[in-house]
């Protein structure tokens, strides 16, 4: 379930995470995937759907959070926004870092899987 709070690019990632979790993703497809797309930040819900790479962009920034903090707090992050609509206060409640943080590291997972 989401609401108007819920961000785009989560929506969206989610669904593809979905979509291809029980295909074993090779690293050099991860790669190009990351490498094709040129974006550094989350996709902004207003221009989500203007891009293709949005798409790529969400389900890459899943899969991080399923990596790092695990499955379960990937759908506590799309549940949370159900009642709330603090997106900082949704990545401090559930992953336990900030908005800000969390962005410093999915630039760095980015730049590691466009050099891998």
């Amino acid at each position: 379930m989401t609401s108007n709070a819920t961000p785009v690019w989560l929506i969206e990632g989610l669904a593809e995470y979905v979509a291809f979790a029980d295909e074993k993703a090779s690293d050099a497809f991860i790669s190009r995937a990351a490498t094709h797309v040129t974006g550094t930040d989350l996709p902004a819900d207003r221009s989500f759907y203007n891009s293709a790479d949005n798409y790529l962009l969400g389900w890459l920034a899943c899969r991080l959070i399923a990596q790092r903090y695990g499955q379960p707090k990937l759908i506590a992050l799309y549940d949370y926004f159900k009642d709330h609509t603090d997106t900082d206060g949704g990545f401090r409640a559930v992953l336990g870092v900030g908005q800000a943080d969390f962005l410093a590291a999915w630039r760095t997972y980015l730049q590691g899987l466009r050099t891998a």
